[in-house]
């Protein structure tokens, strides 16, 4: 319930066009991103990091395994680090911890390390050090 309220106010503040104060960086940096546009500009900094890509996401999406897949396969830089830190399958439901494992496999598979932790409810990324 707090996340949709949370998710409402930045879509409020985004359309009155508010931005995040940053103190150096670029005009890009200090845009408010509400989860129906952020997703274009995500792919563009995973494509342009060089050392680390480190992404926290509690539950995992099967269009965004997919996608993050397909990504990863289309990189330049393949000495790219990529940690994706998720729940553990246990804390699925039975009916899903199958697909859960799955889409773990295939990210394993594709170079991404898969870093589980109980009671996990922080979505961020951190690429090259820069919290996005």
């Amino acid at each position: 319930m707090l996340e949709k309220m949370y998710q409402k106010r930045l879509n409020t503040y985004s359309s009155m066009g508010y931005t995040i104060f940053t103190p150096k960086g670029d005009s890009g940096c200090n845009i408010i991103y509400t989860i129906k546009d952020y997703q274009d500009v995500f792919w563009k900094n995973i494509r342009e990091a060089g050392k680390l890509v480190y992404i926290s996401s509690p539950r995992l999406s099967r269009q965004r395994v997919l996608d993050f897949k397909k990504l990863l396969t289309e990189l330049r830089n393949p000495q790219t680090e990529f940690v994706v830190c998720t729940l553990p399958t246990a804390e699925y439901a039975e009916n899903q911890r199958k697909g859960i494992e799955f889409m773990k496999n295939m990210l394993k598979n594709s170079g991404v390390d898969i870093k589980e932790y109980d009671n996990l409810n922080c979505h961020f990324a951190v690429i090259d050090n820069d919290l996005v």
